[in-house]
């Protein structure tokens, strides 16, 4: 299946990634990951959001790096 004028095909979206388009998902990856460090910054802080902190801090860590790995890797900056 191919794409053409009238028709496209979504799966390849990611493939067909922009230089510009790379870089905002890097962006966003490493904003993602921020947040996720600050979440097991302060969950590490307060007594009670020790566990709940440290597990949304570190699936938040792991997906804001994904998204920066398909930005590099899909996006032409390398």
């Amino acid at each position: 299946m191919t794409s053409d004028a009238t028709r496209r095909v979504r799966s390849m979206n990611i493939l067909a990634m922009t230089k510009h388009m790379g870089i905002r998902y890097e962006e966003l990856g490493f904003l993602v990951a921020a947040a996720g460090g600050a979440l097991i910054a302060f969950g590490n802080a307060m007594p009670l959001g020790r566990r709940s902190g440290g597990m949304l801090g570190g699936l938040a860590i792991a997906v804001g790096m994904v998204l920066a790995i398909i930005g590099v890797h899909y996006g032409q900056l390398g």
